[in-house]
């Protein structure tokens, strides 16, 4: 009868390399002490210096017994990356350090070998051992994505479940052909170099030995029957758990730390489910664990392997392998022997396989029947469906057409977009260019004003001028008529005088001048010189009247130009008032008075100061 036991796990801590200062693990006999100082127990362990030997006669010897008496089992390498749990399992041959998997073969030959010593018994189980066979199977779990090892090499990628009879098999017969049959097996492994180790798995291993043994027994009523039992032996090397930091910095290696952390993280879901006996395991999350669930799930001898590392600064991996060896010690399996068949029962389970396989056939003549009947409906089905597949195409058609419309509204509703973005652009540009407008038309009406106050002021001018000159000519005219007097009396004093001399001289001549004479010549003379004086004042005065005509005359030509520089100005301010009042009207109507107060300032200027009143004033002045 099955009896419950442990899950039984081994701790092997692998030597310090050179560089690594010890984080503080001391191991004991049954124990280890972490660097915390907590103590943890296991079913053993191995220090540094343990032997390849040393470690099957401790992990490996026992369950290759159970596997001869008919068991399944399974050991598991589980640790962080660079613990050594590759070389604990396959070892180095060439360094003649065999490891689990080749020692395990090694045992099995030397128990089932019918020359060998204990062969006849062939474990504990009844009956002589006649024949036996084992068959070989690797499997390799990279990213999720199993690969056959054994050629030809064939990949399960799009395989969603996956079994041992989906893997091919081969016979080995000795440790020798297990190993050059596993030496072709890791040259396809995949492996490549990390922070932590310069050789890192970058895959999950399982290597399974099926052991088929046929014993001949005693049959109830004397009769010798052989029977047959099978077991199978799973060696599983797993791939170490690595942070970010271990797996450097190449990107490939960052996405297969991910996927090995990723089943291992199901593997650790699994233990605690079947650790409380849920009633839903989570295999299926991981390829790992589905291939595993045989060893797992209790029907199965079953040890894990811890390996792990003393360095400081593998504490971390270290404590975590720990914790999951804990967990899993705490795991109850009730493991069961195989259950032999004889030849009666062999043909028995031939009879029914063949009973079921005619019942497999029949059914699948019907399924055919049944497929044929489907295709004959399915065909009127298409019939029936011609016509709705042609409108569903002018459908189609017209959905393309509608598509092609709305594309084009699309592009036009685009295009208008761009427009009215220009639009808006223009708009602002009109907008400012009338905000100038204005306010150079607010200027013109200023400087208009201005030139209006200015052209009123030079009118009074002008008017004041004029009456300077009106003074001035009538006091030209008096003086001309004062000079004029002035001259008549000089040439009548100047005929006085003649018409005196002459007398003088005739009196003188007869000597009978009249002595009043003399000195009314005298005062004749005078007179004429003060007539000659005034003349000359008259002439002095009549020439600074001339002189003022000429300034003045001089300064009605400046006004005469200024009036037309003024007359330019208030034509120029006129214009540009026109010219603005349009592009205000467009932009707001409220600006429709600038273009009223630009013309009437015009028609103001033109009727305050017409070029005809103009010319006519300026011909008074010249006058």
């Amino acid at each position: 009868m099955a009896q419950e036991e442990r899950f039984r796990v081994f701790v092997r801590v692998r030597p310090l390399r050179n560089g690594e200062q010890n984080g503080g693990l001391q191991c004991g006999t049954n124990s280890v002490t972490a660097a915390g100082g907590q103590e943890l127990g296991f079913s053993g362990v191995l220090p540094p210096d343990a032997s390849q030997q040393q470690l099957f006669d401790h992990v490996g010897a026992q369950i290759v017994d159970h596997v001869i008496d008919g068991f399944d089992a399974c050991i598991m390498a589980y640790g962080g990356t660079g613990s050594g749990k590759t070389h604990s399992m396959l070892g180095d041959a060439g360094a003649g350090q065999p490891g689990l998997v080749p020692l395990a073969m090694r045992r099995l030959a030397a128990l089932l070998d019918p020359g060998a010593a204990g062969a006849g018994s062939g474990g504990s189980s009844a009956g002589q051992l006649v024949a036996w066979e084992v068959q070989c199977s690797a499997v390799e779990i990279y990213k999720e994505a199993c690969t056959d090892l054994l050629p030809p090499r064939k990949e399960f990628k799009k395989e969603r479940a996956i079994n041992w009879g989906m893997l091919q098999q081969q016979r080995v017969r000795s440790e020798a052909e297990l190993m050059r049959l596993l030496s072709g097996v890791m040259a396809q492994r995949r492996t490549a170099a990390t922070a932590a180790n310069e050789q890192s798995s970058r895959s999950h291993l399982i290597i399974a030995l099926a052991l088929t043994c046929t014993r001949r027994c005693l049959a109830a009523g004397g009769a010798v029957e052989d029977r047959q039992t099978t077991s199978r032996l799973h060696l599983a090397d797993l791939a170490g758990s690595e942070t970010a930091d271990q797996s450097g910095q190449d990107a490939a290696r960052k996405q297969e730390a991910a996927a090995i952390n990723l089943s291992l993280s199901a593997l650790k879901r699994v233990v605690p489910a079947l650790a409380r006996g849920d009633a839903h395991v989570p295999y299926r999350d991981s390829k790992l664990t589905l291939l595993l669930q045989d060893a797992l799930s209790g029907n199965s001898k079953a040890v894990l392997l811890a390996a792990v590392s003393p360095a400081a600064q593998a504490s971390s991996v270290t404590s975590s392998t720990l914790s999951f060896a804990t967990t899993v010690r705490g795991l109850r399996i009730t493991a069961s022997r195989n259950q032999a068949r004889t030849s009666k029962v062999e043909v028995e389970r031939l009879q029914q396989q063949l009973a079921q396989a005619r019942q497999e056939l029949e059914d699948r003549r019907q399924l055919e029947q049944e497929a044929e009947q489907l295709r004959r409906q399915l065909e009127q089905t298409q019939q029936e469906l011609a016509p709705l597949r042609q409108a569903a195409a002018e459908v189609q058609e017209e959905h393309a057409a509608l598509q092609a419309q709305l594309a084009e509204l699309l592009q036009q509703i685009d295009e208008a977009r761009h427009l009215a973005a220009a639009a808006d652009a223009s708009f602002n540009a009109q907008k400012g260019e009338v905000l100038s407008l204005q306010a150079q038309l607010s200027a013109a009406q200023q400087e208009a004003a201005r030139q209006v106050d200015a052209v009123a002021a030079q009118k009074e001018e002008a008017g004041r001028l004029a009456g300077q000159l009106a003074a001035a000519e009538e006091e030209a005219a008096r003086q001309a008529a004062a000079a004029s007097e002035a001259r008549e009396e000089v040439r009548n004093l100047h005929n006085r005088l003649a018409a005196a001399a002459e007398q003088a001289a005739a009196g003188s001549a007869a000597g009978t001048a009249e002595p009043g004479m003399q000195e009314q010549l005298v005062a004749a003379q005078e007179e004429a010189a003060r007539q000659a004086a005034a003349a000359q004042a008259a002439a002095e005065d009549a020439c600074r009247l001339q002189e003022r005509l000429a300034a003045a005359e001089k300064e009605a030509a400046r006004l005469r130009q200024q009036l037309a520089d003024q007359e330019q100005a208030a034509h120029r301010y006129g214009a540009a008032a026109a010219q603005a009042a349009p592009a205000a009207e467009a932009e707001d109507e409220g600006h429709q008075s600038s273009d009223g107060e630009g013309a009437s300032l015009a028609a103001r200027l033109s009727e305050r100061l017409p070029a005809a009143q103009r010319e006519e004033r300026i011909r008074q002045l010249e006058h």
